[in-house]
């Protein structure tokens, strides 16, 4: 399911020698206002929910000279980049997930948290950027939260 107003978007250059591969897997919702951005590789797994006003992007800007044409808006990477969501996985809303990282399957992204940096499985993570804040554990059933002195 795709909400009103979101923006799914496929960027192809053929002069880098790649074609953007956007992945999305069985009963995933994307809720409203969800902007995705695929210039190399995007793979979101089935049971995913992606709640209103997040964006998923595996693009950036380089920014090598501040002066260089063409201007920085409009300048995109020659490496490959990904972002890949695991299978069960629920960002919340107005989450940034940005290039270069892999979420796990069955994973917690809080309401407003920057993803920088790969996310393992069973992993609750919040904030900016975003950190591991608990972890699932299947022997108690229930969620191992960690002190914030543990998380810094």
């Amino acid at each position: 399911m795709i909400r009103d107003f979101s923006r799914i978007e496929v960027i192809n250059r053929p002069n880098v020698g790649w074609s953007p591969d956007l992945f999305i897997g069985d009963n995933v919702n994307i809720e409203q206002n969800v902007h995705i951005i695929c210039q190399c590789s995007v793979k979101i797994g089935s049971n995913v929910s992606i709640t209103g006003f997040s964006v998923i992007v595996d693009t950036y800007h380089p920014i090598d000279h501040p002066e260089k044409l063409p201007k920085i808006g409009s300048r995109l990477p020659t490496k490959r980049t990904f972002v890949e969501i695991g299978d069960g996985t629920f960002i919340g809303m107005h989450s940034i997930i940005e290039p270069n990282v892999k979420i796990g399957k069955g994973c917690v992204i809080a309401a407003g948290s920057i993803v920088r940096s790969d996310i393992p499985d069973y992993s609750m993570a919040a904030g900016m950027p975003a950190k591991i804040v608990a972890q699932y554990n299947f022997t108690s059933n229930g969620w191992i939260y960690f002190s914030k002195n543990n998380n810094d």
